[in-house]
């Protein structure tokens, strides 16, 4: 007998899903996509997103295991819903962990918080 095709589409799944974990290390991509407040810390929404933006470039180096760091500024169109982005990638889950504890990352923690109306943030292997 075979197997029914829903049956060989998850074992077919399973095992490329499980081939990031039978063979460390993987690349981790790391994105986060920012909505600004239209005014904080006494700066417009445009200034801020600067600020933003030379804070997040201080950052493209801090960790060896950076394989990618692309700052992307959202077009101003009321069709648009956030205003900044981060698409990154890392060589492993330790150069992303490295990274978002070191000290030049944390510091631009508190400004974000002031500045952000919105954070979304999404990890996943490659």
């Amino acid at each position: 007998m075979f197997a029914s095709p829903c049956v060989l589409v998850v074992v077919w799944a399973l095992r490329a899903s499980l081939k990031y974990f039978d063979s460390p290390p993987y690349m981790i991509n790391h994105i986060v996509i920012w909505r600004f407040k239209e005014a904080a810390a006494g700066k417009t929404k445009l200034e801020n997103i600067e600020a933003a933006v030379a804070l997040l470039d201080g950052c493209r180096d801090l960790v060896p295991g950076i394989e990618r760091f692309e700052i992307v500024r959202g077009v101003a169109h009321p069709a648009c819903t956030s205003d900044l982005m981060l698409v990154s990638a890392f060589s492993s889950q330790a150069d992303l962990d490295a990274y978002q504890t070191h000290p030049t990352h944390q510091a631009l923690k508190p400004f974000m918080a002031d500045a952000v109306a919105q954070r979304e943030c999404m990890d996943y292997p490659n």
